[in-house]
């Protein structure tokens, strides 16, 4: 019954870590420690905003831009003019503003005004604003010609209709039939323009990730709620409007929103010192881009490992239901603890680990001992009848463990894994005679404090090592405390 109640907080946490990562996107933010130390003051600006505008159903199931990669086309398919140009108005605004001198790349297009402008054939036309830069074709061409202190990427995909879901979601409910799951789905369809983007600020010297946003605030299952947070990024018509918006509208308030909302906080423009540049040149670009694409995305991982460890312990022995001696580890379990661990962990990008675990195993013991007690009354029998012979052949461990923690990278190809969780045991002991022995089913509950170290044998496999520390009670017995050291394989997905 103790192991029955503890399965659905076991399902929740699991299917809680599978709903992060239902969604072809990540949500990251990053921001390196010498991003607010070394010179910002010229940007070269890349803006994309991939058109037509998407419209979604039931779930904001969008196909978002990737991280830049040095070598990977900056323009993926066609554009949405108006967002675009509405975004590069605001952003020329907004860094001048900030103190930024900015060279911003577009769709080859000239920035007309929203209105246009009414002229006479007395009067010459007003000069048209030039075309924006060219868009260059990737991150490393824009390297290559351009002399800025940093080059940021803004890039974005609008949705035009999606869904806001009033109801109260998922929850557990008492019900005449029971406690039950019900569902309170109201879906409202609703209009705007909300994009779903990026901002990458790269270092042009180094080529290095200084500062990023990757799908802030998206909602990991999709599902939008009139509060949430995601909304800002965007756009969103009243409900109570009887004729949708503009295209105008869109995309100029859309652009300004998510403009607003995607830059929070990226770098101030800065004079910068010397110590920070050396020590963002002393860095190695490849290395650092091998961490920041794995942290990009979220991962799973499947792993199993043998593990030994010792515990205290203790079973009680009862001689004509009168108490003897209390067993302790040393003839209860004097050659450990053999298990095997099987695990399946969910790393999100930001590095934050949540494992499940069931480990089953063995305490192998090979104890036998008779015991005599002396006849209280000697008119009666053989007083040999007042003996047992005692023996203890292992126990049977089974249970599930929980842990979290933070995945750290050290390396390429190692990761250290601090930890802490809790676990609940139950123990099977094979003894005779079982009528010596009251509590041959045993219950264990307890914290743990560990770490891990991966060392990565290529992109998908993987070597574990780690050690636990375990705390807690015996349910028949007293306090335990005990370490425990494994070995494994994995498969990193």
């Amino acid at each position: 019954m103790r192991l029955k109640a503890l399965c659905p907080p076991i399902t929740a946490l699991l299917l809680g870590a599978c709903a992060g990562s239902s969604t072809n996107l990540s949500a990251r933010d990053y921001r390196r420690p010498e991003a607010d130390a070394i010179r910002l003051k010229r940007l070269e600006v890349v803006i994309v905003v991939a058109g037509p505008p998407r419209v979604v159903e039931d779930r904001l199931d969008v196909q978002g831009f990737p991280p830049p990669e040095l070598d990977a086309p900056l323009n993926l398919g066609a554009h949405e003019p108006e967002t675009e140009r509405a975004l590069v108005r605001w952003l020329e605004q907004r860094l001048r503003a900030q103190g930024f001198e900015a060279i911003i790349h577009a769709q080859n297009q000239p920035i007309a005004a929203l209105a246009p402008v009414v002229t006479s054939s007395l009067s010459p036309a007003p000069p048209q604003a030039p075309p924006p830069p060219a868009l260059p074709e990737s991150l490393r061409s824009v390297f290559a010609e351009s002399s800025a202190d940093a080059v940021l990427v803004l890039r974005a995909i609008p949705v035009d209709a999606f869904v806001i879901d009033v109801g109260t979601g998922t929850r557990l409910e008492e019900t005449p039939l029971g406690r039950q799951q019900v569902r309170d789905y109201r879906p409202e369809k609703r209009e705007g323009r909300l994009l779903v983007g990026q901002a990458f600020l790269f270092d042009r010297v180094s080529k290095l990730r200084l500062w990023s946003r990757q799908a802030p605030d998206f909602p990991e299952e999709g599902r939008l709620t009139p509060d949430h947070p995601f909304l800002r990024f965007g756009f969103v018509a009243s409900s109570t409007l009887t004729a949708p918006p503009s295209q105008r509208e869109r995309a100029v308030r859309g652009a300004e929103r998510f403009g607003a909302a995607i830059l929070e906080g990226l770098p101030a423009a800065s004079e910068g010192s010397t110590e920070a540049r050396a020590a963002l040149d002393a860095l190695d670009p490849a290395a650092e881009a091998k961490r920041d694409a794995f942290f990009d995305q979220g991962h799973f991982a499947i792993d199993v490992a043998f593990a030994y460890g010792a515990e205290t312990s203790q079973l009680e022995l009862n001689l004509d239901q009168k108490p003897l001696a209390t067993l302790d580890a040393g003839a209860f379990t004097p050659s450990g603890l053999l298990r095997a661990v099987p695990r399946v962990s969910y790393i999100d990008s930001s590095g934050l680990a949540i494992s499940a675990s069931l480990p089953f195993g063995v305490a192998p013991s090979g104890f036998g001992r008779t015991y005599f007690a002396d006849n209280a009354n000697a008119n009666l029998g053989d007083p040999l009848d007042r003996a047992i012979r005692t023996k203890i052949t292992s126990s049977f461990l089974f249970g599930p463990e929980l842990s979290l923690g933070a995945l750290l990278h050290l390396t390429d190809s190692v990761f250290v894994l601090p930890r802490g969780g809790a676990f609940f045991e139950v123990w099977n002991v094979s003894a005779t005679p079982k009528e010596a022995f009251p509590n041959l089913s045993r219950s264990r509950l307890g914290a743990t404090v560990g770490a891990d170290v991966w060392l990565r044998a290529s992109e998908t496999l993987y070597f574990r090592g780690a050690a636990d520390l375990r705390v807690g009670a015996d349910f028949d017995g007293p306090f335990l405390f005990g370490m425990r050291l494994s070995a494994g394989i994995g498969i990193l997905l």
